[in-house]
Formats: structure tokens, C-alpha cells, sequence
């Protein structure tokens, strides 16, 4: 029993360790989306800041071509060298969308060859009612804690199991069967047999002592893992609702 609980515990300690990843690739998924929204709006404004550039060129070059001040020439030699700058600027900018783009395609696997559309990022903007829902509580049915208990359980089975090899264990083994060339003298050379076996461990040199023992510190190791892991998420989770509330007080 020690050791099919102890197997129920590890699978279900791997379903959790699915979950986990699961959760992981979610949450990649969603900063890849977010990454290809803010990468999207920094080419749009790259392009608003060249056009914007390439008037003033425009200009300084008509006042150079009227002669109306010495220090035009000057003047349009800054401005063209502002739109080589913001020219570079865009370039970078297009670059860095299509490096999110690609990332986003390889969390949802879309093809490479198709364009992914986004939102803008003006929209839907968040609120402070949109964080009041999560709470401190919700640390605690996080998966990556339940994988942790289920690994403690196995743990605290198998030192149960180690236990148990140094108890008196019986065993019996029935058998029937016949021995015959028709079903007629059945019953004549019909037979059975009973095998009981018991074991009683005298010595086994500390063997199942020592793995009851390293058991028991795997269970214990697990718990000061999970003491440390929910520190950790509780850090996490105060510093992102922080950035969360600072970032909507940016907005504003």
C-alpha cells in the first residue's frame, strides 16, 4: 500500500509539474503578445518622428534657398543629420517588431509567414479595480506548491515502505489443476496445492533503516523548499502588484 501510494503521489507530482508548465507558457505567450503591442506602437512613433523630421529639412532648406539667415546652412546640415539619426531609429524599430512578431509565432505556433495583427496599446488600458481581485491567498493554490507536497507525500511513503521490509511478512501461493487426457477421470487426477511462507528479518545490516532515514530527509528537504518557494511567490507577487500600481500612475 506504502508503495502504490507513493506512485500516485509522484504522478500526480508530475501532473503538477504540468501544470506548471503549462502556466509557464501561458504567462511567455501573454509577454510576448504585450512585447509585440509596445514593440508595434515604438515603429509607429519612429515614423511620426521621421516624418516630422524630414519636414523640418524642408524647411531649413527653404530659408538656406532664400538667404533669410546666415545660420540656415548650419541649421539644415543638423536637421538632415536628426532625419539619418531617426531614419536609423525606425530601421531599429522594424527590426525589433519583427523580432517579437517571430517570438509570439514561435509560443502559438503560427506560420512565419503570416502577419499577426495586435491591438493598440492606448486601448483597454488597465484599472485599479483590475488588480483588486488578486489576492495573498491565491499564492497558496499555485502549482508549483502542490508538486512540492505530492514529492513530500512520496517521500513520507517510502520511508513508510522501508519500514514495513523490516516487519514479518507472510505470503501464500493456492494452486489447483489436473493432470488428464479427457474431462472423464477428471476428478481422479484433479489436484491443488498450498504454499504459506513467512519472513521474519532478523538482521539486514541497517539497509532499510538507512532508507527510511534518507526518506524522511527528502520530506523534510521538501519542506524547507516549500517554506522557501512560498517566500519567493510572495515576493514576486507584492512586487508586481507595486509595478502594476506605479505603471498606472505613468499612464495617468
Amino acid at each position: 500500500r506504502a508503495s502504490l501510494n507513493r506512485n500516485r503521489n509522484l504522478l500526480a507530482a508530475a501532473r503538477a509539474g504540468s501544470a506548471v508548465a503549462r502556466r509557464t507558457l501561458v504567462l511567455d505567450t501573454v509577454d510576448a503578445y504585450y512585447a509585440l503591442v509596445l514593440a508595434r506602437q515604438k515603429r509607429r512613433l519612429a515614423e511620426e518622428t521621421l516624418s516630422l523630421a524630414e519636414g523640418f529639412v524642408k524647411v531649413t532648406e527653404g530659408f538656406a534657398a532664400r538667404g533669410e539667415d546666415e545660420s540656415e546652412g548650419a541649421d539644415a546640415l543638423r536637421a538632415r543629420a536628426t532625419v539619418a539619426s531617426r531614419r536609423d531609429e525606425l530601421e531599429q524599430a522594424r527590426a525589433g517588431e519583427l523580432a517579437a512578431m517571430n517570438t509570439l509565432r514561435v509560443q502559438t505556433g503560427v506560420d512565419f509567414g503570416t502577419p499577426i495583427d495586435v491591438t493598440r496599446i492606448a486601448q483597454a488600458l488597465p484599472t485599479t479595480a483590475d488588480f483588486l481581485s488578486f489576492t495573498e491567498d491565491q499564492i497558496r493554490h499555485r502549482p508549483e506548491l502542490s508538486q512540492l507536497d505530492f514529492q513530500r507525500r512520496a517521500a513520507l511513503d517510502d520511508a513508510r515502505a522501508a519500514k514495513g521490509d523490516r516487519l514479518p511478512q507472510l505470503t501464500y501461493s493456492l494452486n489447483g489443476g489436473f493432470d488428464a487426457a479427457d474431462f472423464r477421470p477428471l476428478k481422479r487426477y484433479a489436484g491443488g496445492s498450498a504454499i504459506v511462507t513467512l519472513t521474519i528479518p532478523v538482521f539486514d545490516f541497517g539497509a532499510s533503516k538507512s532508507r527510511e532515514t534518507q526518506a524522511r530527509l527528502r520530506a523534510q528537504s521538501l519542506d524547507a523548499q516549500r517554506e522557501l518557494l512560498l517566500r519567493q511567490l510572495r515576493q514576486e507577487f507584492y512586487t508586481a502588484r507595486g509595478q502594476a500600481l506605479t505603471a498606472l500612475t505613468r499612464i495617468k
